[in-house]
């Protein structure tokens, strides 16, 4: 099979090039197992696996909503509290938003799919879908909690319509709808991270570059249309606006304070061996390609242009950045995920041969299995290879946690728990089912400073919880005194997890930081 992508004429003026073509490169039956066997550990991962250090702090703030947050805009707590009301306090609402999420992902993919091969567009879609889930980048993004989850809903949306619409312009369409639609989803991108931004210039960036798409700077469509995505940046704004610009100190200043001066390559060397790992290494070649591609017309022709300059945009300062040594260790691979998003799309187009998809899907079932039983069996297999675990067994037993912190408070007569991390503090509210009387024990500010007023609980006794021995004298600018109260551990399958240790501040001080 053939597709043919609406090639210009050669009289147009433009150049000729080689049409580009969709060719089944594996049975339609190996591309539904792969995607099959991935599905179910992610689902089965959304009914076993607590929250991590994270994902339980993003589902807290479903429990304060809010315009907006301080490390992330809004979307994730919105969409948390939604779950929290359609499912209550549960494994599956905390991991329904996710699945949400890459069922938007899918059924986006199955519209491309429709149009790239309408005749075969099943094969075409089952190869996406397995191509995106084979990604161990995109298949862990899309399980969790995280601001990155909806903003790959969301941007693929917005693609999908600003794409149908510079196309369709192209040859003299006027399809407004498709841009405004594009616009909304735009800005829904932009509520759920930052750099949803980056398909907002991806769009300008590909109307200037070509000269049958620059009338469209000379219509008022194309204006109202960016002034309604950035309306959705209001609700940040406003509450930037009443919280002395928060957000803007923290992503500017506080994240990169004390993390060393200068530039190096070391940041650059992790980040590029880490995405290309991640994303997958067998998905590097067909993605260069997608880039470089030239003269090809319709919407495919119009994604391709506008995830060109969406990689560029989002690649360089990366770049940039993670060589900037206080900002080196911070860069991740998934900062990256917009500008991999338009190529997902045509996907199936670039990843050919036959024996290249193989391997991706190969790699990526591999990663899935092996994650996966990670996480689902935790200890067991970390125990069974010998490896040191602080992730996937420090998420479980939080329940017990909260039980012991629980009645030591109980016991000590204490006003609150406090902790001197953020993320701590909400697993502990996870195992508790609610973080009442948690307040934040940080030097710097975070989330829990904005819903608890630490000034309420001056003079008072509380619980402090550590993961490990705490220095002597460490709170001391918190607390009159502090007494060492024992060592609780945590076990599932009858193995142990982790050890915490509890200790009890007389005396608070009931002092914010300054932000």
């Amino acid at each position: 099979m053939t597709v043919l992508m609406d090639m210009p004429a050669a009289n147009a003026g433009e150049t000729r090039s080689q049409p580009l073509s969709y060719t089944p490169a594996l049975p339609i039956g190996v591309l539904q197992l792969v995607a099959v066997v991935i599905l179910a550990f992610k689902l089965a991962f959304s009914f076993v696996v607590p929250p991590g250090y994270d994902d339980a702090y993003y589902w807290l703030w479903g429990q304060h909503l809010q315009w907006s947050y301080l490390d992330h805009a809004p979307m994730v707590g919105w969409g948390a509290w939604v779950s929290y009301r359609l499912f209550g306090w549960s494994l599956f609402a905390l991991h329904f938003m996710p699945l949400v999420s890459t069922l938007i992902a899918a059924l986006v993919l199955r519209a491309w799919a429709r149009r790239i091969a309408p005749e075969h567009w099943r094969h075409y879609f089952w190869a996406g879908l397995a191509i995106f889930l084979a990604s161990p980048l995109l298949m862990a993004i899309t399980s969790i909690l995280y601001p990155d989850q909806i903003l790959i809903a969301m941007s693929l949306a917005a693609l999908h319509f600003l794409a149908l619409f510079l196309a369709d312009w192209r040859v003299g369409h006027r399809r407004y709808l498709n841009l405004y639609v594009g616009a909304i989803f735009l800005g829904l991108a932009l509520l759920s991270k930052y750099n949803g931004a980056l398909i907002g210039f991806g769009l300008v960036a590909a109307v200037l570059a070509d000269p049958k798409l620059r009338p469209l700077l000379r219509t008022p469509h194309f204006w109202l249309a960016g002034l309604l995505a950035a309306a959705f940046f209001l609700p940040i704004l406003g509450w930037n606006l009443t919280h002395e610009f928060a957000s803007l100190k923290l992503h500017s200043a506080d994240r990169f304070a004390g993390r060393g001066l200068g530039f190096g390559t070391e940041g650059t060397v992790r980040f590029a061996w880490q995405t290309a790992l991640y994303f997958s290494p067998f998905l590097l070649w067909p993605l260069l390609k997608s880039l470089v591609a030239r003269g090809v017309t319709g919407p495919e022709g119009a994604m391709i242009a506008m995830g060109r300059w969406i990689f560029v945009a989002s690649t360089i300062p990366l770049v940039l950045l993670s060589a900037w040594v206080p900002a080196a260790s911070q860069v991740a691979p998934h900062w990256e995920v917009v500008a991999l998003l338009p190529f997902l799309l045509l996907a199936p187009l670039f990843v050919r041969p036959g024996w290249l998809l193989g391997l991706h899907l190969a790699f990526g079932t591999l990663a899935a299995i092996i994650v996966g039983s990670y996480f689902l069996f935790a200890p067991l297999v970390t125990e069974a290879v010998g490896a040191t675990d602080v992730e996937a067994s420090t998420d479980y037993g939080q329940d017990q946690l909260a039980q012991a912190v629980g009645r030591a408070k109980w016991m000590t007569n204490a006003s609150f728990v406090g902790t001197r991390r953020y993320n701590v503090a909400a697993k502990l509210a996870w195992g508790a089912g609610s973080d009442a009387g948690m307040i934040s024990l940080n030097d710097e500010i975070d989330q829990f400073y904005f819903w608890r007023d630490v000034g309420a609980y001056q003079g008072q006794s509380g619980i402090i919880l550590e993961e490990g021995p705490m220095p002597p004298g460490l709170l001391r600018d918190k607390f009159a005194s502090i007494d060492y109260l024992g060592p609780v551990s945590t076990y599932r399958f009858g193995h142990w997890l982790a050890t915490y240790h509890l200790y009890l501040g007389h005396g608070y001080k009931g002092r914010m930081p300054n932000f």
